[in-house]
Parts: C-alpha cells; structure tokens; sequence
C-alpha cells in the first residue's frame, strides 16, 4: 500500500502538534520558582525559546504549503516502511521499559533487541553494547550522580 502525502504541509503540522505537547509538558519537566511576576530568567528559559521557534517553523511550513503552495508530494510505501515502524514502537517500549525495570536492565535489553533486529550475528557486538551499558549506567550513576531510573542497583 502506498500513499502520497505533501511533505511540507504535513512536516509542519507534525512539528506544531509536537511543540504544542512539549510547551504543555515543560513545566512538569523543569520546575522552576521563577514566574512571569520575577521577570527573571530562569532554567526554563532556553526550552521555552526553542519550543516556540520550533512551532514557529512549523507554522511557517503550513504557510509555505498552503498559501504559497509550495510543496512537494512524496510516496511512501508503507509495507517497505514496515520496519522503521516496528523500530519505532521498540523505542517506545525501552522508553516505558526504563520506567519499570531501570536504566541499565532496559538499555541492554533495547540495545540487544536491536542488534538482533538488524541481523547482527556477531557476539563480539553484542559483549560491547552490554559493557558499554553498564559503563555508561556508572559513569553517569556513580561518577557524575546523575540519577537514573533504577530497579535495585
């Protein structure tokens, strides 16, 4: 199955709805006490900014295409797409795994599935994404205290 989508128009839509759900979730993100009565600048500031300008781009895309009507119209083949799809949902599903079982269980698990999703045969590859995780979980855990979601380490 094949469909034909103008890729500026729908580029643009993507990035407003984007922005739009990333400004609502900022602040649960990043707690500031700074408010708009302080007029200081605060850890919020630089996110907000690129936030806007990001929908800003998006509007100016959507303008592009519909008033201007310069767009290009591509094809996708949704069953060659097949497997950018099924990664992106295994993305997903590290992202909610982190959440349950940890950082470092989560990204070998990821990492693994991954390899073995684009056929990867070699057990070497697989030894580094493992040591590699684990590396990473303890720079960042113990060496930089950077906290990471965890199940019991």
């Amino acid at each position: 199955m094949k469909i034909v989508i103008k890729k500026n128009l729908w580029s643009g839509i993507v990035t407003v709805l984007v922005s739009i759900i990333l400004w609502i979730t900022l602040p649960y993100c990043i707690k500031t006490q700074v408010t708009s009565l302080t007029a200081a600048i605060g850890p919020d500031y630089l996110p907000r900014l690129m936030i806007a300008m990001m929908g800003f781009c998006g509007i100016g895309l959507v303008i592009t295409s519909i008033i201007f009507k310069k767009d290009d119209e591509i094809e996708i083949d949704l069953k060659s797409e097949l497997r950018t799809v099924v990664f992106v949902i295994m993305i997903l599903g590290y992202i909610l795994l982190m959440q349950i079982i940890g950082f470092l269980l989560a990204t070998i698990i990821f990492s693994c599935g991954a390899l073995f999703f684009m056929e990867t045969k070699k057990p070497m590859h697989y030894a580094v994404v493992i040591i590699l995780s684990v590396l990473i979980f303890v720079s960042f855990k113990y060496g930089l205290r950077v906290s990471l979601p965890t199940l019991i380490l």
